[in-house]
């Protein structure tokens, strides 16, 4: 005797949830592994911010701008745009990190 509609249903749901877990424990993975660079990243962002506020940068800047630098030498991080750009999406994705976390929080709430 075969299935009935309904145990088909149920195979299928049941087929789609154990999917959908094997993503999210995928995607957790991954999570894990993007967390523990966190400290790190931010080390890095911090001393950029520095040096993009400190006195530092406009002398290195105006030296760049000067006839004794070199044209072979890379200066992207003298860019304004780039530099405050790149911060700015640091900044950016940290309050993505904030909300979503949050997110996160409140379902876990909800399920216990």
């Amino acid at each position: 005797m075969g299935l009935s509609e309904r145990e088909q249903q149920q195979l299928e749901r049941i087929a789609r949830y154990e999917q959908l877990m094997v993503e999210l424990a995928k995607d957790m993975e991954d999570l894990e592994e993007l967390l523990k660079t966190l400290p790190e990243t931010q080390q890095t962002a911090t001393a950029l911010s520095e040096y993009y506020s400190s006195s530092n940068w406009m002398l290195d800047k105006d030296f760049s701008e000067s006839e004794h630098f070199p044209e072979s030498r890379t200066s992207g991080v003298l860019s304004e745009d780039g530099l405050y750009n790149l911060l700015g999406d640091y900044y950016e994705a940290g309050m993505c990190l904030i909300e979503q976390g949050l997110r996160m929080i409140k379902l876990g709430r909800e399920e216990s």
